[in-house]
């Protein structure tokens, strides 16, 4: 085996991030409780922590059967509709600009036609649960192996995964991840998040994916960092905490690269001296 200069292992060893394998984009470990099984279900669940989305900060999340998310207040006595006509398949035009106006702020990670109650076939679960991601707090809502109607959402018996993560980075902040395993149809009325002005009047809708946000993402992952209710960057298929950060880093790791950087300046002096002695 050839040898390598010690000075380029040590510059490797210092400069060189290991790389991530992501076999599996959908998070695991939450203390779920499974929603009520139905279609057109909503669910109230504690987020656990306050987070700031469009300068409205909330501490709940309205969960709905068909996909998406209600950040803050839900009207009473209401459904989680479907609101709109499905469109074509594959899917071609999303509709959450009528879901914002119909509900408000959300977030709609697979905004489709979804049912868990099919008889002897239930379709799935929708989990909600809390635990700690990036060591803070963190909740999620997953759809796991959930079916939609045959000729709408995809043929009867077909599944998909899906998950929305919310992990808290402190004051408000907290980063946003849309998680995606095996899907079996299109998102039918889009994938993104919206909201209905909040504290600076102005809607959002934002769609991830681009042009064509309701098309499957399958094992994947988009994330989006929220500072100050705002989007402060976005990532995807990534680690979405080393994604926030990348741009400036921490005085903490620009220290540690620079010390590693001097120790390979050290051990080249080292051995340069060697070979002049030799």
């Amino acid at each position: 085996m050839p040898r390598r200069p010690l000075a380029a292992l040590a510059l490797a060893a210092a400069v060189a991030a290991p790389a991530a394998a992501h076999a599996q984009y959908v998070r695991t470990g939450y203390a779920n409780t499974p929603m009520t099984r139905g279609d057109d279900n909503v669910a109230p669940s504690n987020l656990g922590f306050g987070a700031n989305y469009y300068g409205v900060t909330t501490t709940t999340a309205e969960v709905c059967t068909n996909g998406y998310v209600i950040m803050g207040n839900f009207s009473p006595g209401a459904v989680c509709a479907f609101p709109g006509t499905l469109s074509a398949q594959p899917p071609a035009t999303p509709n959450l600009s009528g879901l914002r106006s119909f509900y408000g702020s959300l977030l709609a990670p697979y905004f489709s036609d979804i049912r868990t109650d099919f008889a002897g076939a239930p379709g799935g679960a929708i989990q909600l649960g809390t635990s700690s991601n990036y060591g803070m707090a963190s909740w999620a809502a997953t759809w796991d192996g959930v079916r939609g109607y045959a000729g709408g959402t995809g043929v009867t018996g077909s599944t998909s995964t899906f998950q929305l993560v919310l992990s808290s980075i402190g004051g408000g902040n907290f980063i946003m991840e849309f998680n995606y395993g095996t899907l079996a149809w299109g998102a039918e009325g889009g994938i993104g998040y919206t909201d209905d002005g909040g504290a600076t009047g102005t809607p959002v809708l934002k769609t991830p994916f681009g042009t064509t946000p309701n098309l499957q993402p399958q094992n994947s992952r988009y994330c989006a960092r929220f500072v100050g209710g705002q989007v402060a960057s976005e990532a995807t298929n990534q680690d979405c905490l080393a994604a926030a950060f990348t741009a400036t880093p921490e005085p903490s790791t620009a220290g540690m690269l620079a010390g590693g950087l001097l120790a390979v300046a050290g051990i080249a002096g080292v051995g340069a001296r060697r070979r002049r002695e030799a």
